[in-house]
């Protein structure tokens, strides 16, 4: 029921206003406190939910703007309670403004709760007091503040209305009687209820942005080691290029390829290969810069993206994680050893885009995993996409097709007897325009695409015939042919190589294979499983360019090989160079200690040819000696000299 003023005492009427103003600047100091008590934790989830509540408001300014006239109020409360609509309807359209222009003022919703609150308890007040029928106002405000801050500034602010109506009574010189507690218990329930849907909403809403953090955290990482995969590489790829072509710069892009990582899954199982590659990361993520980003592709692959970089810091970073694995790796009481074939890339020279710069420097990865030189950068002639490799792909492949490649021979001496123990057979490739094009080129070229299988095999099968030509001649060499990596993981070559002996009715013993320490040790146990199925065909096995590849002497006492040919890099330079000259000396005695003949090539001047004797050397190869020839001029430089008579470097 409505009170009126007549029932109350004179001195009670005029100050309603006052006490409705006191009463709201009570609430607001309580306010204060609670919030600093309490901070709310359930912020609006967005600025939609603000604009919602200044509609409400603005309907029910609308609808109270009439409903005070049906409460037959006295007229300086009639006029109080329009005032409090026309301050209610100001500070709406200062919320309204607030969200166009600064929204962050009312990003907390505290502000807009607080004020809805105070408005409505004035309005009560104005209204004849808490027992009018403006007390329901007061649930749908303890319910939305429920909603917005949970138990405790919802206890607060029911606290602040069970006071504000205590007051009343006390003003109009009442007790607390049995409406006033069951207003206040309904209150308080109505606060309780709202609040436990509140705390519960909030976690459900928690645990859902946990679980949508974890998805998201997920799909973009890689999920043993934690770094970044490839989909969040490639965006922030993109984002790095947008930032360089805003400012100038560049940046740089390397793809990082584990070497021996395979052996290690064949021999000590895959569980041991996924206990590595976080060590791997984490090494990598430690020798970088921190604005790098390292990534894993997949497998043993990593990326890494370096903005603001060029060449040169790439190529230093490159170093960097080369210098990174040298310390073995400890798994599970394993002592494990990696390398890393490392393709570089950089903006723009390289490519505009991701997927560009990503696919050129997998490019140059294989190169540098081919050539076992670490890194290198990539180029367009090393693309076997670019319109100049795909055309010198089709012409090796009708080379082979019309067996246009041509064997041109090195003799190979011995330096102890000066006599000619054998050749080694070298393929060079002439196109139909007259151009001879270097083995580095086409060589590398089959071994990206494939060809290397069919090379190699006419490369053999010219081999034996010349074997079987200089055998009518009555001239018996052993030839030595080189085999690529692609073909230590040939398992068919074997069989193959074993029909063509037979066909060239040559016997195993007259063919010497040719195995790069660096393609024997891009995959030790698939290597080794070739090696030793060529080696039951019959023919001898040598190990070419070592002192290049990192091998170990366990695995070379493993090996079925008879021939260790030392590296012309440190040949070379061996009679001005000490360091190069104690390689050699040691290189000698470790493979005289295993049983094996040495080879020394790269020799081209009597000091070298003299110091290797000094040595103990078994054998010299080298343009002090020959340069590579074809057959018949090899017969020409031949000459007087036979397998049998000494051959003399003057006489060269």
């Amino acid at each position: 029921m409505l009170c009126s003023d007549n029932a109350r005492p004179m001195h009670m009427r005029l100050p309603a206003t006052s006490h409705a103003l006191v009463r709201a600047c009570l609430g607001f100091v309580v306010g204060l406190i609670t919030r600093l008590w309490a901070p709310p934790r359930d912020l609006p989830g967005s600025l939609e939910s603000e604009w919602r509540l200044v509609a409400v408001r603005w309907s029910g300014i609308v609808l109270m703007a009439p409903a005070l006239q049906l409460l037959n109020l006295e007229t300086h409360r009639l006029v109080a309670a329009y005032g409090v609509l026309g301050g209610a309807a100001v500070y709406n359209l200062f919320v309204q403004a607030a969200l166009w222009r600064r929204p962050g003022l009312l990003t907390s919703g505290y502000l807009t709760t607080l004020g809805d609150g105070l408005l409505n308890v004035a309005m009560i007040s104005l209204g004849g007091g808490f027992d009018t029928p403006f007390y329901f106002l007061l649930y749908t405000v303890t319910i939305a503040a429920a909603m917005r801050y949970g138990y405790g500034p919802t206890a607060a602010g029911s606290a602040i209305f069970v006071v504000c109506d205590l007051l009343e009574l006390r003003l109009a010189g009442k007790a607390p009687d049995g409406p006033f507690l069951l207003r206040s218990g309904f209150l308080a329930l109505t606060g309780i209820l709202a609040s436990h849907l509140r705390e519960q909403a909030w976690r459900a809403q928690s645990a859902l942005h946990d679980q949508l953090r974890q998805a998201e955290h997920e799909a973009l990482h890689d999920r043993l080691t934690g770094l970044p995969n490839r989909s969040l590489l490639l965006n922030r790829i993109q984002q790095a290029i947008a930032t360089a072509s805003e400012t100038g710069s560049g940046l740089a892009l390397l793809v990082v390829d584990l070497d021996r990582f395979k052996e290690v899954n064949d021999t000590l199982g895959h569980h041991y290969g996924d206990m590595l590659l976080p060590q791997v990361g984490a090494r990598f993520v430690q020798a970088l810069p921190s604005q790098s980003t390292v990534a894993r592709l997949g497998g043993d692959e990593f990326a890494v993206l370096l903005p603001t970089s060029d060449v040169m810091a790439a190529t230093d970073a490159a170093l960097e994680l080369e210098r990174a694995l040298q310390p073995r790796f400890t798994v599970d009481q394993h002592d494990l050893d990696v390398g890393a074939s490392i393709g570089i890339a950089v903006y723009p020279a390289h490519g505009e885009d991701a997927t560009s710069l990503l696919r050129h420097a997998d490019v140059a990865m294989y190169v540098a995993k081919r050539s076992g030189d670490g890194y290198a950068v990539y180029t367009a002639e090393l693309d076997q996409h670019s319109p100049q490799r795909l055309a010198l792909l089709g012409e090796l492949r009708q080379a082979i097709e019309r067996n246009d490649l041509v064997l041109h021979y090195q003799p190979k001496v011995a330096l102890d007897t000066g006599r000619l123990v054998g050749v080694e057979a070298l393929v060079r490739w002439r196109r139909a325009d007259g151009v001879l094009v270097a083995p580095d080129q086409f060589i590398p070229l089959a071994e990206q695409t494939g060809l290397i299988r069919p090379l190699t095999r006419r490369v053999l099968d010219q081999a034996l015939r010349q074997i079987w030509t200089w055998r009518q001649a009555g001239l018996e060499l052993t030839v030595a042919v080189n085999l690529s990596m692609r073909d230590l993981h040939d398992p068919e070559l074997p069989a193959a190589l074993e029909h063509m002996l037979r066909n060239w009715e040559a016997t195993p013993d007259c063919v010497l294979l040719e195995i790069t320490e660096s393609g024997l040790m891009s995959e030790p146990t698939r290597a080794l499983e070739t090696a030793v199925r060529l080696a039951s065909t019959g023919v001898r096995l040598a190990i070419d360019d070592f002192g290049t590849g990192y091998s170990s002497l366990a695995y070379l006492k493993r090996l079925p090989v008879a021939e260790l040919k030392i590296d012309k890099s440190f040949v070379g330079t061996m009679a001005r160079d000490e360091g190069d000259a104690t390689i050699v000396r040691s290189t000698i005695g470790l493979a005289h200690d295993l049983g094996l003949s040495v080879v020394a090539e790269g020799v081209e001047d009597q000091a070298t040819w003299d110091l290797l004797g000094l040595l103990g050397c078994d054998v010299a190869q080298g343009y002090y000696l020959s340069q590579p020839t074809p057959a018949s001029e090899f017969v020409q430089w031949l000459g007087p000299r036979s397998p049998q008579n000494r051959w003399l470097p003057a006489a060269a």
